[in-house]
């Protein structure tokens, strides 16, 4: 007697285990992304199977997936032993979406009898789109990221955002799933309609790949204006190559500040013709963070005279500092030079409780601060704590210090006569907020010429997590069809055009100086002017509704045998 479909072929496990492998081999560093259109495929098998065969198959692709993104984002663990524990947490909470993509997907497609390349796609994506929003987001390694060496592919970004491409791997893996010369079935009898509509998703799903290529060739080939009649922005990137660490020497700031200061000499010697220079995220703060107070401020424990003394000390150190780096930007020369956009710590007495903020601060020639942009997407668990501001003593339990309170505002800031709109860190990682801030600033008629980047990814040691950073900013040059500038500490600093090309790249955990020559970007991206999210949203939407059946109907989260299609069809 044959064994039930579900009790032959692989296991839950190595299905799973194959797509993850996948999937992470289609990632950095390896970086083979044919693979990925293969990834989807076990998990797909199992979605088609009348049940899961084990004891605890859910927990077989929760597993796997758990091992996949321990395996991927292991350099968050690099600066402390605590960030070990993190890991753990972040990882367990991510694995949760491989078991519900398997079974939502499995409530359509046996339930309701819809083809498994309109389910899957669907639940992928509207899981993507959640897990960029659940716990303030998490949007590195999209299916559609393992595809950023096929630039003619990804322009469709701009239509449909990263979720687009993802939509169209998962349909095709679903579409050649389905197909019966790759997965047996019960024999049919034969019929023309019958053969027809078992082709019919190989075809839309080639026809679809082929229009987003055709789209992509298009707008790669666009002219964006007359050579002669552009007008570029000289720009220059400092990075070093300062690992960050905790517990370290009173001097270890100052040190790394120096660093770049050396930095920010040679480059005036290198090029004297910079509109803008640039520093990664905190490397101007050097121990000595700006300062925001009032008459009305305090330092507890000094006087009304004393405290006001103190502060005036400080804030001048920081003014005299500001002066010192435009001067030596310019090559010594005083009220010369290119702007500065530094990255630095912002303490605001001004309030009953201290605010510490992760600023970006725009520097004219004579060292004066221009602009102010304060990060609005603080790292949760990185740079803020859960209800910390109400318990304070929950930060004792991470080292972060007291945690950092997020801006309110996009900013413009105008360099020579490009509108720039700084975000710090994995701000770059998060498509919603970056598409706000620029919706924001155009409606404030501020349209953004250049997207500006500046991070610390010191925290990663080299690691993978500089590529799966960089591969965001690359996605989001295309979606907002605008050049973007990365400087980045130990890397990857870079220009990436509003086409999503890598003009120049950093080396890793290396010092670098980097030139770019930025032209603004003139074309309409739909993705960020007309519809965003909403395609995915409504892929969401669905989703929710998968779950909320599943749920109503009693569905458990185990090898439960659903009606068969046929059963349920009659």
């Amino acid at each position: 007697m044959s064994k039930p479909q579900s009790e032959t072929g692989w296991s839950t496990l190595t299905l799973s285990a194959v797509s993850c492998l996948c999937y992470w081999a289609a990632l950095p560093p390896c970086n083979l992304g044919p693979l990925a259109w293969l990834a989807p495929g076990g998990w797909l098998v199992l979605v088609r199977r009348p049940s899961l065969a084990g004891k605890r198959p859910y927990c077989a692709l929760w597993f796997t997936s758990f091992v996949f993104w321990v395996v991927l984002l292991y350099g968050v663990t690099l600066a402390h032993p605590a960030n070990y524990l993190g890991l753990a947490v972040l990882g367990a909470y991510l694995a949760c979406y491989c078991p519900l993509f398997v079974g939502l997907a499995r409530v359509a497609y046996w339930r309701w009898g819809w083809p498994l390349c309109l389910v899957a796609p669907i639940v992928w994506v509207g899981l993507e789109l959640a897990r960029g929003h659940v716990a303030t987001g998490f949007s590195v390694a999209l299916l559609a990221h393992t595809q950023v060496k096929w630039i003619g592919l990804l322009q469709i970004a701009d239509v449909f955002g990263a979720y687009g491409i993802s939509f169209l791997i998962v349909f095709l893996a679903a579409s050649v799933v389905s197909f019966p010369q790759f997965v047996s079935e019960p024999a049919v009898k034969p019929a023309r309609r019958v053969v027809a509509r078992r082709h019919l998703p190989i075809a839309v799903g080639f026809l679809f790949l082929l229009g987003t290529l055709v789209y992509g060739e298009w707008r790669l080939g666009q002219q964006l204006s007359d050579k002669a009649e552009r007008e570029t922005l000289r720009v220059g990137l400092v990075q070093g190559a300062v690992d960050t660490r905790f517990d370290v020497e009173s001097d270890y700031f100052w040190q790394a500040f120096e660093s770049y200061r050396q930095l920010n000499r040679k480059l005036a010697k290198i090029d004297q013709e910079l509109d803008l220079v640039v520093w990664p995220e905190s490397a101007f703060e050097g121990g000595l963070p700006e300062l925001l107070y009032d008459s009305q401020t305090r330092i507890p424990g000094l006087s009304a005279t004393l405290s006001a003394k103190r502060l005036k000390q400080w804030d001048a150190g920081f003014q005299e500092k500001l002066k010192l780096i435009a001067m030596e930007a310019g090559g010594g020369r005083v009220g010369q030079g290119p702007l500065l956009l530094v990255g630095t710590g912002t303490r605001d007495l001004r309030f009953r409780r201290e605010r510490v903020f992760n600023s970006a601060l725009l520097v004219n020639q004579q060292g004066r601060i221009v602009e102010r942009y304060a990060k609005m997407h603080p790292v949760l668990f990185g740079e803020y704590v859960p209800f910390g501001e109400v318990f304070p003593s929950l930060y004792q339990l991470f080292p972060i210090g007291p945690g950092l309170s997020a801006g309110t505002a996009a900013v413009a800031m105008r360099v020579a006569d490009f509108t720039l709109a700084p975000n710090i860190c994995f701000e770059t990682t998060v498509p919603h907020l970056l598409r706000k801030q620029v919706n924001q600033l155009a409606a404030g008629s501020a349209k953004v010429d250049v997207l500006v980047n500046l991070t610390n990814d010191g925290w990663f040691y080299g690691s993978t997590i500089l590529d799966l950073h960089f591969n965001c900013g690359i996605f989001r040059a295309i979606e907002n069809r605008s050049p973007l500038l990365l400087a980045a500490n130990t890397g990857l600093s870079g220009f990436i055009d509003g086409n999503g090309r890598v003009r120049k790249q950093g080396s890793r955990r290396r010092e670098d100086l980097l030139v770019a020559e930025v032209e603004p970007d003139p074309r309409t991206s739909y993705y960020q002017e007309v519809w965003g999210d909403w395609p995915a949203g409504i892929c969401l939407g669905l989703t929710a509704v998968m779950a909320w059946a599943g749920a109503m109907s009693g569905i458990r989260w185990q090898a439960a045998t659903p009606l068969a299609r046929d059963a349920s069809s009659q």
